[in-house]
C-alpha cells in the first residue's frame, strides 16, 4: 500500500504562466493541405490555384515542392488525398501513370521520386475512366498505401491496401456494393474508410487484421476516417437525431479489447441539426486524446459557414476560440474550412481555409498548441472532478496541478502518476515511468512543479 509523503500536506507556491505558446503559421497561398509528419516539419497537399491539384510536400527549408504527375491536367480528373508517413519522408497519392495515360497509385520516396504502385492490379480489377483507382492514406511508418481500386461489377470500388511485399491486396466490400479506405495505422494492419449499404449509403468501417466490420449501421452516409498508430481510437462521423431529420456528428470508436465502442463528439454551439449540417473528425492523436476536424453550421458546398474544431477529452472547442485565447488572431474574412490532420503527438494540426470574400482564395497553415508535455507539471485547469478543465492543461502552473496530482497518485493512476523509476535526478531510470507507483513519483512530480516552466 502507498504511503503519502508529508510533504503532501505542505501548501506550494501559487502559479507561474508556462512558456510555450500557440502558433499559426501561414505556409503557402493557393494550396491545400491534407496532411503532416509526426514533428510538424513536413506538410503535404494540393496546388489548387491553377487547378491542377498536384501534390506538393513543403518543408521551412523548402518552402512549397510541387512533385509532378498531376492527373487533372491529363484526364481532366483527380481523386484522392496526398499523406505522408510519420517522418515526412514518403508521401502517397493518386497520380498519372508513366505513360501519361491512366491515374493510378503513386507513392513519392524522399531521394527517388515517384512509383507506380498498380499495375499489377487485382485479379477483378479494371481501368475505368481512365482511371485504376485513387489513393487516400498511407500507413506512419510508410510501408502501406491504402484506398480504392476500380473493378467489374458489382460494387466498382474495392477497398484494397498496398505494400512492398504483397502488391495491391483486397481488403473485402460489403456483398455485392463498393467500399474505400481512408486511412491506416502505423504499421497498416488496421484500416478505416467506408463500406455501402445495401441502400448504398455509406457506414463507418474498420478492416483490423483482415477482418471487415461495420462500425455504426448508419441510415445516411457516415465514414471512418482516422485511426491511431495502435489501431485503439478511430475517428469520423456517425448519425444522431430522429430519422427525418438525421444530423451528422463528429464520432469516435475506441477499442475495447474486443469491439469498438462508438462515442458522438457531437458539435459546436449554434450548429443546426439535421441534414444540412455536417461535422466529421478527420484526425486523431496518437494516444486518442486529441482530435481534430470541421464543423459546418451550413453545408453549401465550396459556399458553406463553417470552422475547424479540436476535441481534448472535454467536448469540443471552435479552434477560432482556442487561437484566440493562445493571443493569435486571424487575418481579417479569413475562415477556416479544412482541418485534415493532426501529428501524433497531437501539437500540430494542419488544414486550410479561405477569403471569405470574393474570389475566396485559398491558403493552408499548420497550427502548434502545445500540450501539457511542453510543461509536464501543467496537469489541469481546475482541481474539481467533474468540472470544465478538469484533467486538462491550461497553460499555467498553480496549486490546481498540484493537487490535482495528488488525488491522481492517491487514486492509483498509473497514466497520470508514475513519472519515474527513481528519485535521484542524473541516476538511471529517473523521470522514466515503471508501472509502479512510489513515493518517489511523489518527489519526483514535487521537483518538476517547484521548477516551474
Amino acid at each position: 500500500m502507498r504511503s503519502l509523503p508529508i510533504a503532501a500536506a505542505m501548501l506550494l507556491a501559487a502559479g507561474s504562466a508556462c512558456s510555450a505558446q500557440v502558433t499559426l503559421t501561414f505556409i503557402g497561398d493557393g494550396i491545400a493541405a491534407t496532411d503532416i509528419s509526426d514533428d510538424g516539419s513536413v506538410v503535404v497537399g494540393n496546388v489548387t490555384f491553377d487547378g491542377s491539384y498536384e501534390t506538393f510536400r513543403w518543408t521551412a527549408g523548402t518552402g512549397v515542392v510541387r512533385l509532378g504527375r498531376a492527373t487533372v491536367p491529363v484526364i481532366g480528373t483527380g481523386a484522392g488525398t496526398p499523406d505522408c508517413s510519420n517522418d515526412g519522408s514518403r508521401v502517397s497519392a493518386t497520380i498519372i501513370n508513366a505513360a501519361g495515360t491512366t491515374a493510378t497509385w503513386g507513392l513519392w520516396i524522399d531521394g527517388q521520386g515517384w512509383q507506380d504502385l498498380i499495375p499489377p492490379t487485382a485479379p477483378n480489377g479494371i481501368v475505368l475512366d481512365n482511371s485504376l483507382g485513387s489513393v487516400w492514406g498511407i500507413s506512419g511508418d510508410g510501408s502501406t498505401v491504402v484506398g480504392f481500386y476500380w473493378k467489374t461489377a458489382p460494387g466498382s470500388a474495392g477497398a484494397a491496401a498496398w505494400s512492398q511485399a504483397n502488391g495491391l491486396v483486397p481488403l473485402g466490400n460489403p456483398t455485392g456494393k463498393s467500399a474505400r479506405v481512408n486511412h491506416t495505422n502505423l504499421d497498416g494492419s488496421i484500416s478505416v474508410g467506408w463500406g455501402e449499404r445495401f441502400d448504398g449509403a455509406w457506414q463507418p468501417t474498420v478492416w483490423r487484421d483482415g477482418i471487415r466490420t461495420v462500425l455504426t449501421d448508419t441510415l445516411v452516409s457516415c465514414m471512418a476516417e482516422a485511426v491511431s498508430g495502435d489501431g485503439t481510437t478511430i475517428v469520423g462521423y456517425s448519425q444522431t437525431g430522429p430519422l427525418l431529420n438525421i444530423s451528422r456528428v463528429a464520432a469516435r470508436w475506441v477499442w475495447n479489447g474486443s469491439s469498438y465502442t462508438e462515442e458522438l463528439l457531437g458539435t459546436l454551439p449554434n450548429t443546426p441539426q439535421g441534414f444540412n449540417a455536417l461535422v466529421w473528425a478527420n484526425g486523431v492523436s496518437d494516444d486518442g486524446q486529441v482530435i481534430v476536424g470541421n464543423n459546418y453550421f451550413q453545408n453549401n458546398g465550396p459556399f458553406s459557414n463553417a470552422t475547424g474544431f479540436i476535441w481534448r477529452g472535454n467536448g469540443m472547442e471552435d479552434l477560432v476560440d482556442v487561437l484566440n485565447a493562445g493571443g493569435v488572431t486571424l487575418p481579417e474574412n479569413f475562415m477556416i474550412d479544412g482541418i485534415y490532420a493532426v501529428s501524433g503527438d497531437g501539437e500540430y494540426i494542419v488544414g486550410s481555409g479561405k477569403d471569405a470574400l470574393d474570389p475566396f482564395f485559398r491558403r493552408s497553415f499548420i497550427i502548434h498548441i502545445p500540450r501539457g508535455s511542453a510543461c509536464p507539471p501543467d496537469l489541469t485547469t481546475g482541481a474539481v472532478a467533474g468540472q470544465p478543465g478538469y484533467g486538462e492543461p491550461n497553460g499555467v502552473l498553480s496549486n490546481d496541478d498540484f493537487f490535482y496530482y495528488l488525488a491522481q497518485f492517491a487514486a492509483g493512476n498509473l497514466a497520470v502518476a508514475d513519472l519515474t523509476t527513481g528519485a535521484v535526478a542524473g541516476q538511471p531510470g529517473y523521470g522514466v515511468p515503471n508501472g509502479v507507483l512510489t513515493n518517489d513519483d511523489f518527489f519526483y512530480y514535487l521537483a518538476i512543479f517547484a521548477a516551474g516552466c
